[in-house]
């Protein structure tokens, strides 16, 4: 679609555009290919290009329940200008309105007009015929922006790169916004009845919050041949967080109601029944009590409500807590300032970790760490330099190190003569990062193009800000970070001798009696060192 905004280009779309046919389509060179046919799933892969830019696209159906999805993953190399890339669904399907959900609810919306050509949804949005027999629904991962031109035709906006020649040129260089190689997936899901019946949002959240396989080693299995976490007796109910609650071991569950409907006698079971339980509000804060019956938690939800409880829940036998110590260390350097006395300690380049954020203790997953005195004037961190640390006596198979470093730094940790290699992360600075446009002097063309990147080391702790000694000041969103490393350990290791690399700051050590071993059989992050190269073919 043509993009020619007169206003604010990186936001506003115009009517005026909005009412034109499309301008051009992505269907030269095209290509097809088979690349999956299996048992389980066969794919199609699909390459072609418009406009200065290419996209290589695998339609996929697979068998059993995930089959119900026609699936669409994009890879898009993105280079052109003035114009969106829409995805078009031309449907049997025919209906002036179409149910676009928020979240948190829904809302109907009619065909494009002049106040209305652009409009937000949140995982899928849904064109059911106007018999009430059957419908489509279209669910989508990381592109929440659609219009509706005509009663059986929905798009999906999957980039949008507008003219910016609007208040004298001084947005020019939004005319190449998000160059770059963008992945992102939608799929189709055609259903009888309407998508409440279809049950549409959790189809939604099956594309969205796909399963991931863990690998672990051979044991007896404690929890018997299936476990569940949660379970909610009626599929109206959305499960929108399980998490420990930030102060407490009770544990917050928040639900929400998805089909616009009253429901009554809601049940939620947990792996052990329930000790107790309260309602509580967004930030944690007890508001009202709850019912347990049988071990279970009972209450009601009337239509698009959210509710939230806090649950603590009865010992098994069968769980225990994992054993650790704490590593006593040598601090010699103060890296924690509060806000009247920013001065007081640097981490690097004349900045700190800000105090008043800073709990007494961090705890990432089931390891905690002990932090030193935040007090003026006392040290709080190890600056590596070789130091050898004594190790607690016991059982201990891991080593855990709550730690960060002024830039990137790869070091060896030795433990008993047993050297560990670690990369140490930057303590500040971005962790991830798309392509990055080098514009010309006048910002009207592309010179060169940054590698995109994500950093991956597990974050223990991070906090909005961090201190500046001078100027004496809060660094707005620069954040700052503290990660954990993990190492594994001989039964009875004595002692560990850090690297020398003094910008490596360790700030806690736990040892701990850790029995899992578990790793994921799929990426957790998106690894962009895999993307193609990116060639400028018009700068």
């Amino acid at each position: 679609m043509q993009e020619q905004p007169s206003a604010w280009p990186a936001w506003n779309m115009d009517w005026n555009d909005r009412q034109k046919a499309a301008i051009d389509f992505m269907d030269k060179d095209a290509k097809i290919s088979i690349v999956e046919q299996g048992a389980v799933r066969v794919t199609l892969k699909v390459e072609r290009k418009g406009q200065n830019s290419e996209i290589v696209q695998y339609y996929s159906l697979s068998a059993g329940e995930a089959g119900k999805r026609f699936e669409v993953s994009n890879k898009i190399d993105w280079q052109s200008r003035e114009v969106s890339l829409k995805a078009s669904f031309p449907l049997a399907v025919s209906n002036e309105n179409a149910t676009y959900n928020l979240g948190v609810g829904t809302i109907s919306r009619g065909n494009n007009d002049a106040k209305k050509f652009e409009v937000p949804s949140k995982e899928w949005f849904d064109l059911t015929d106007k018999s009430g027999k059957y419908g489509v629904t279209i669910l989508e991962d990381c592109k929440f922006g659609s219009d509706k031109p005509d009663n059986n035709t929905l798009r999906l906006t999957l980039m949008y790169t507008p003219k910016s020649t609007a208040h004298g040129g001084w947005f020019i260089y939004q005319s190449t916004q998000d160059w770059g190689i963008h992945d992102a997936k939608y799929a189709v899901y055609g259903h009888n009845g309407d998508w409440a019946k279809a049950e549409s949002p959790w189809q939604a959240k099956f594309f969205n919050q796909p399963l991931i396989a863990f690998e672990a080693p051979k044991h007896a299995g404690e929890l018997g041949q299936s476990f569940s976490s949660i379970a909610i007796n009626n599929p109206q109910v959305g499960l929108m967080a399980f998490k420990k609650m930030e102060n407490t071991d009770y544990y917050v569950i928040r639900v929400n109601e998805l089909s616009g409907k009253d429901l009554q006698g809601v049940k939620v079971s947990f792996p052990a029944a329930i000790a107790d339980a309260y309602e509580v509000n967004g930030q944690e804060q007890r508001i009202g009590n709850a019912a347990v019956s049988n071990g279970q938690l009972q209450f009601d939800l009337s239509h698009y409500t959210l509710r939230s409880f806090a649950v603590k829940l009865k010992s098994k036998a069968s769980q225990t807590a994992i054993a650790q110590a704490q590593v006593t260390l040598p601090y010699n350097a103060d890296v924690i300032t509060h806000d009247l006395n920013r001065w007081d300690g640097v981490f690097g380049n004349g900045q700190s970790i800000p105090a008043e954020l800073l709990p007494e203790s961090v705890q990432s997953e089931d390891i905690r760490f002990t932090i030193g005195s935040k007090t003026d004037e006392q040290n709080n961190a190890v600056t590596c330099a070789g130091q050898t640390i004594q190790l607690p006596e016991g059982k201990y198979n891991k080593l855990y190190i709550l730690a960060a470093a002024s830039n990137d730094t790869k070091a060896d940790f030795v433990i008993d003569g047993q050297s560990t290699t670690l990369n140490i992360q930057q303590w500040t600075g971005y962790v991830g990062q798309h392509y990055n446009r080098i514009l010309s002097r006048d910002r009207n063309s592309v010179v060169d193009m940054e590698k995109p990147y994500t950093k991956t080391d597990n974050i223990a702790w991070f906090a909005s800000h961090c201190h500046n000694e001078y100027p004496m000041k809060n660094e707005a969103y620069q954040y700052c970070y503290l990660y954990k490393y993990e190492i594994q350990i001989p039964v009875g290791a004595k002692s560990i001798t850090l690297p020398k690399q003094n910008n490596i700051k360790v700030l806690g050590m736990t040892v701990a009696t850790h029995a899992e071993n578990v790793k994921p059989l799929q990426p957790l992050y998106d690894n962009l060192n895999e993307n193609p190269q990116f060639t400028l073919r018009n700068k």
